[in-house]
């Protein structure tokens, strides 16, 4: 990176001044008039140069440009820069202590199993937080060590806390309170799969049931007659019908990030953000990333990407694909582990105001049984 002055004197002469300086190879590259200053723009190394072969006009540096510009900011305000230095680092190494571990559960039981557990693992107050991969072997490991009390396990870390999220496992203790229970469906649908873990089927595959119907019985059953009573268990995987409503403009605005970006630093006080330097992007997308939290005070290191609208037109191929996406995306967040789409098709259209609108038709593989303990 080159370096550039801006000297100034009291000669208003300009093209005379400009001329000498080319013929003794200085290059000019701005020159102005200002407050009866003459104001010129060069190389710092030709500085010298200009003092001594125009002595009598007493050039002043005015300011610097380039790396001369940042050594001189440094230089003066190296104090500073130092101080925020040490104190971001300091902030940035202690966001990797851990000062707070907060279990999301009431069950007094719970709360002291998993507290022994996780401190068996070094998790606990002041230590350096383990890392995502660390923390997930960790949980996978208490809930193995505990399959009877835990049903589901999540180690969160947020700031400098970690956050425990629990599921208590609560299938045996119904099950001592009351053996004798059903499965039932929870939505209509044919059936594809049944697996039978207590109980008779009372259904088949291809049946078709209605939301109620009884699936597994809790029954024993010979030569009709009931010679015993269980909690019936069981999966029942049906497929689901679902007619979806979309309606999709032909035209649409998709931001697009360009290569201008900005650093900043947030600073949250009582659930208030004061941002530190001033943003010169006019439309633009940020990322924040926690990097101190403590007495009440949290610090953020946001990077801002400017962002443009592009204007885009869907073809009539494009709306419907884009169509079934979004109904595959709908249906998608009813559906659990094991559960998936087998089959869509846009079964109707129309166009209205620019807008097609259309009815998608979506089956899907689902898990339809619940249990029900009779008698609760």
């Amino acid at each position: 990176m080159k370096s550039y002055i801006l000297i100034k004197t009291k000669n208003l002469n300009i093209n005379e001044i400009v001329l000498k300086l080319n013929q003794i190879n200085v290059n000019v590259y701005l020159s102005y008039i200002n407050n009866n200053y003459l104001y010129l723009k060069i190389d710092y190394l030709d500085y010298k140069k200009v003092v001594k072969y125009y002595k009598y006009l007493n050039f002043k540096i005015e300011r610097y440009y380039g790396k001369k510009y940042f050594i001189t900011i440094l230089k003066k305000y190296y104090l500073i820069f130092l101080s925020i230095i040490l104190i971001f680092s300091f902030l940035y190494f202690s966001s990797f202590v851990i000062v707070d571990i907060k279990i999301d559960h009431e069950n007094e039981k719970i709360v002291k199993l998993l507290n022994e557990e996780l401190e068996s693992f070094g998790i606990k107050k002041f230590t350096i937080r383990k890392n995502f991969n660390e923390l997930n072997k960790i949980k996978d490991i208490i809930k193995e060590n505990n399959k009877e009390d835990i049903d589901w396990l999540e180690i969160e870390v947020k700031g400098m806390k970690y956050i425990i999220k629990v599921e208590e496992r609560l299938i045996n203790k119904k099950e001592n309170k009351n053996n004798y229970c059903n499965v039932y469906a929870k939505k209509s649908g044919l059936i594809q799969n049944i697996d039978t873990y207590k109980g008779q089927n009372v259904v088949k595959i291809n049946n078709y049931v209605k939301e109620g119907d009884l699936l597994i019985s809790g029954d024993i059953t010979l030569n009709d007659e009931i010679k015993n009573q269980v909690c019936a268990e069981g999966e029942v995987y049906a497929q689901v019908w679902y007619n979806v409503k979309v309606s999709i403009p032909f035209t649409y605005y998709e931001k697009e990030k360009t290569n201008k970006k900005r650093n900043n630093i947030v600073i949250n006080i009582n659930d208030k953000d004061y941002v530190i330097f001033t943003n010169r992007l006019e439309n633009f997308e940020s990322k924040k990333k926690l990097i101190f939290e403590g007495l009440g005070i949290k610090i953020f290191l946001r990077k801002d990407y400017e962002v443009k609208k592009i204007k885009h037109t869907y073809t009539q191929e494009e709306i419907l694909k884009r169509a079934v996406e979004l109904a595959k995306e709908k249906i998608n967040l009813r559906l659990l582990e094991n559960e998936e789409i087998i089959y869509e098709k846009v079964l109707q259209k129309s166009i209205n105001n620019s807008t097609m609108e259309m009815d998608v038709f979506i089956i899907a593989n689902q898990q339809i049984g619940y249990q029900k303990v009779e008698g609760d």
